[in-house]
């Protein structure tokens, strides 16, 4: 269990668990190239790229339209069933980041898909604990919860 669950952190816990990350993490495409050459550890390379190729579906969100759907998902007035609509879009979207994030780890190959998907877990969690107040954009904070 993560000892970050069930703590309230300041906007300045929050600031400084990921400035670090913020210089280092750069979302980029990962083309099939990347998966079957020597820049990717080797795994099931059928199965990373299936869920690359359904991660490049989803583009990534301009900061406008993530504030617009982190407002929509915090509104009082958004119905449930419309939030984990929004809560969906979100993830989706940053899905780019959990495999970058994965990628920074060193780690045995054939444990990514294992990365991928506990961090797809922590995405999740970031979203819901997000908070816009924070000042900090969705990308930095979630990064502490992957």
């Amino acid at each position: 269990m993560s000892p970050y669950l069930g703590k309230i952190y300041s906007e300045e816990d929050v600031k400084s668990a990921c400035s670090h990350f913020s210089d280092k993490i750069k979302v980029r495409k990962i083309t099939d190239e990347d998966v079957l050459n020597s820049k990717l550890p080797k795994v099931s390379d059928s199965a990373l790229l299936a869920y690359m190729k359904q991660v490049r579906n989803y583009p990534l969100l301009s900061k406008e339209e993530t504030d617009n759907l982190v407002y929509q998902y915090n509104h009082p007035s958004t119905s449930a069933s419309d939030r984990i609509k929004v809560h969906t879009k979100l993830v989706n979207h940053n899905l780019r980041l959990v495999v970058s994030v994965a990628y920074k780890f060193k780690f045995p190959p054939s444990t990514i898909m294992d990365l991928i998907q506990e961090g797809n877990l922590g995405l999740m969690r970031g979203i819901e604990k997000y908070d816009p107040s924070f000042s900090v954009p969705l990308s930095s904070y979630v990064c502490q919860w992957i």
